[in-house]
Formats: C-alpha cells, structure tokens, sequence
C-alpha cells in the first residue's frame, strides 16, 4: 500500500513545478541574515592580519612585501564562515548578499588590499602596517588622564618610530621605558 502513495504522489508532482528556472525565474529571494560574499572597506584596513588568522579555508592570505602588506582573498575558497568579519578590530570586513560569484577566470574571485608598512627609524626594517600605528595611539590616547597626555603623546611620537628589537635596546636612551612614573 505505501508504494501507492508514493507512486500517486510522484505522478502529481510531474504536472506542477516544484523549482524556478534560475537565473531565468523571478529573482532569488534573500532571508535577512545571509552570509554572502565578503567586502573588505579599504579605508578601514589597517592590515593588521587578524582576519588571516582566522580564516580556516585560508581563503584569506598576508603577502608581505618590502614596504607593502598584502591582504589577499579568494572567493574560491572561502566558506562564508563569518570569522573574518567578526574577529575585524574596525569594522573593515562585512559580509554582503551576494552569492553569484561565478566566473570564467580564477583571477575574478580574488581582491587584494595593499597597506604601506612602517620602517624603523634605527635598523630599517618594516615593523606594522602605517594605519595600525596611528589607531593605536589614537586608542591610547583614549584613555590616558588629561595631566600627562602630551608627555605620553611625545613618547608615543617617539617609541612609533622604532620596530620591537629597537625599543626594547634604546627605551633607556629615548627615556621611553615602559616603567615610567606614568
């Protein structure tokens, strides 16, 4: 007797339409929500990595070059996880609604960002990206108490300049120690 049924029922189902004839139909509908292509906001990124980090396709990938850091995503790869957007210190990365990423080339599926990197000012090398600096010490800025903000602003000016190995070896000489009175 079930097989009846079921014989029944997929003979109704050859007379209506259960699909649309996509991309020919009524265009596809979106649910509020959908995680779609992502969008990195140029002006934003400070290319600071942490979207790299989290990517488990690698979709998203750091090229360092000498005084450029590059953010590159494929779309290929990518699984639409999220991650990327939700580990963003500023916001750069947002997952839009698109889905149609088709295409006859690899080379349409990927996006670079280039973001200029900072030398030091004693050995040369580049240490962080330009924009991350200058956010940081906004943010620290931030919250430092009115009495000794320029002194901690000068210092800042200062100890930006130099990559890790160069403060820690010139803190004492730049009178830029972390253990300040401040």
């Amino acid at each position: 007797m079930p097989s009846l049924v079921l014989l029944k029922e997929m003979i109704k189902a050859l007379h209506r339409c259960v699909t649309t004839r996509y991309p020919f139909g009524p265009p596809a509908t979106i649910i509020h929500g959908y995680r779609g292509q992502p969008e990195i906001d140029k002006e934003k990124c400070t290319g600071c990595g942490a979207c790299a980090q989290a990517c488990s396709t690698e979709a998203i990938r750091i090229k360092q070059g000498e005084d450029i850091r590059t953010i590159d995503v494929f779309y290929g790869k990518c699984a639409f996880c999220q991650r990327c957007e939700d580990v963003c210190p500023e916001d750069a990365i947002r997952l839009t609604e698109r889905f149609e990423l088709a295409g006859y080339e690899r080379e349409s599926l990927r996006v670079d960002n280039e973001v200029k990197m900072s030398k030091c000012a004693n050995c040369g090398h580049t240490f962080f990206p330009d924009k991350q600096i200058e956010i940081m010490k906004k943010r620290v800025l931030e919250n430092i108490k009115a009495d000794i903000k320029t002194e901690v602003q000068s210092d800042l000016e200062k100890y930006s300049q130099y990559c890790v190995n160069c403060r820690r070896n010139l803190s004492f000489t730049m009178d830029t120690h972390t253990r300040k009175w401040y």
